[in-house]
């Protein structure tokens, strides 16, 4: 389900480019994307605007493109606007939106939950340049206590933290290692790497060569074959024990670091 272009205005509780309020329990919405302009004056979100959801929602392989406003209460979220929902799951999403929200909460992801429940983000990442209260705003969720479990977001471009999300580079957040990274540090999973932009949905191919996975391990986003022993000083040598290790050091030596590159 999709909402390719266009404007939708709303002016109640619950404004979303694919649905405006969900009720109920075991609710899926897999597979949707919005890129239309949403205004509200109460609650919106790119996918969802809002919900009141019993148990067992999942929201997963959603994304936005288009301009997430709320112009009045409530918040705005990249996929999901405030919700009051119990056990409401929200992975493998992301947001390329500018979301606003000028009288409550706005995330990259979520822009806020009741205090009650405990959303769970997972496997997201934003890139969407989040607006609004600077107290009520995210990259990933502008006000929830909610989970937030491998999710990243583009330092450069959100220009807001991430609460405990982790921020990189335009340049990293690009990168083979990052759908590596959101696919659970496994070739298999949703994310695919998609040249010279943010990860998408599909396969993921075998990097070009090894400098890719070393670039990745010193960028923190491949964790096996990090440098875990010494630190490359002649008093402190590295200990290579694979081949993630051995591409690791390689990428020492190219990026320059002689004084830091002795090996047991």
């Amino acid at each position: 389900v999709y909402k390719r272009q266009g404007k939708v205005v709303g002016n109640t509780d619950g404004t979303g480019g694919v649905t405006g309020h969900i009720n109920g329990k075991n609710v899926r919405i897999i597979n949707c994307w919005n890129n239309a302009s949403i205004v509200s004056s109460n609650n919106v979100g790119g996918i969802v605007g809002s919900g009141n959801v019993t148990e067992g929602t999942v929201i997963e392989k959603c994304y936005n493109l288009g301009t997430i406003i709320n112009n009045k209460s409530g918040g705005a979220g990249g996929i999901v606007g405030r919700t009051n929902l119990q056990n409401i799951t929200i992975r493998n999403c992301y947001n390329l939106g500018k979301i606003t929200s000028s009288g409550g909460s706005s995330g990259g992801i979520q822009s806020g939950a009741n205090k009650q429940t405990m959303p769970i983000v997972e496997n997201c990442f934003n890139a969407g340049e989040v607006g609004g209260s600077v107290s009520l705003r995210a990259a990933i969720c502008g006000e929830s206590n909610a989970p937030i479990k491998t999710c990243y977001y583009d330092s450069q471009t959100s220009l807001v933290g991430g609460g405990t999300a982790t921020g990189l580079s335009t340049e990293k957040m690009k990168t083979w290692a990052l759908s590596y990274a959101l696919n659970n540090q496994s070739m298999d999973g949703p994310w695919k790497y998609n040249a010279g932009g943010y990860p998408d949905f599909g396969t993921l191919d075998t990097p070009k060569d090894w400098s890719v996975i070393g670039q990745g391990i010193e960028d923190g986003l491949i964790k096996e074959g990090a440098l875990t022993s010494g630190n490359g000083s002649e008093s402190s040598k590295y200990n290579i024990g694979s081949a993630e290790q051995l591409a690791a050091f390689a990428q020492k030596v190219n990026a320059g670091n002689p004084g830091n590159t002795s090996l047991g």
